[in-house]
């Protein structure tokens, strides 16, 4: 592509345009909007897109096109690349999104499991309070250690998910929860460290 340029923004707007049946399936179309003015076209083969996210940061490129249709700037998502060796690195946006939905899914787990759903909130506040306290304590204890970070979002899961039925263990509040996360990431650093 020639003319094709590459910017940084995070999209303001994401209209669905129109959608087309290909002889692979079927083609969305949806109009986009960035912060910096860039305005155009993009698809995707999911109709409930995930390409781009209003108010993410990405690295996308633009260039100007035209078809059957008239000319249009043709928008599309950059894959970063990363060089630092074994995978891909999430960007740290990336990261905390993802940290910030283990840990509310966690807490609404571990209320849940704890039989303290009657005393959830209608604006929620008791479940993000748990859920900010699991997301402190993994970013605290990880201390930007990607694997430790990973796998204590793990031993999270499963605390919330399961151990929490195990009535003789006496997890009754996030802070047991919490220390028996500790429990048994203890046990996989351990065998981290070979």
């Amino acid at each position: 592509m020639a003319n094709e340029k590459q910017a940084r923004s995070k999209p303001r707007e994401i209209t669905f345009g129109r959608s087309w049946d290909g002889p692979k399936g079927t083609i969305f179309y949806f109009n986009i909007q960035f912060e910096d003015g860039i305005a155009g076209e993009f698809s995707t083969t999911k109709r409930e897109q995930t390409k781009f996210v209003i108010g993410t940061e990405v690295l996308y490129s633009y260039e100007d096109t035209s078809n059957a249709r008239g000319p249009f700037v043709k928008i599309d998502l950059v894959k970063e690349t990363y060089t630092g060796g074994g995978g891909g690195k999430k960007s740290p946006e990336v990261q905390r999104s993802i940290l910030a939905n283990v840990c509310l899914d966690c807490a609404i787990n571990a209320i849940y499991n704890l039989d303290l759903a009657d005393k959830a909130k209608p604006d929620l506040k008791n479940v993000f309070d748990v859920a900010d306290k699991f997301y402190n304590y993994i970013k605290t204890k990880s201390n930007n250690d990607t694997q430790a970070n990973i796998s204590l979002q793990a031993r999270l899961k499963d605390v919330t998910m399961i151990l929490v039925k195990f009535k003789s263990l006496g997890i009754n509040s996030s802070d047991k929860v919490l220390e028996y996360v500790d429990k048994e990431y203890e046990y996989v650093f351990e065998k981290m460290k070979g």
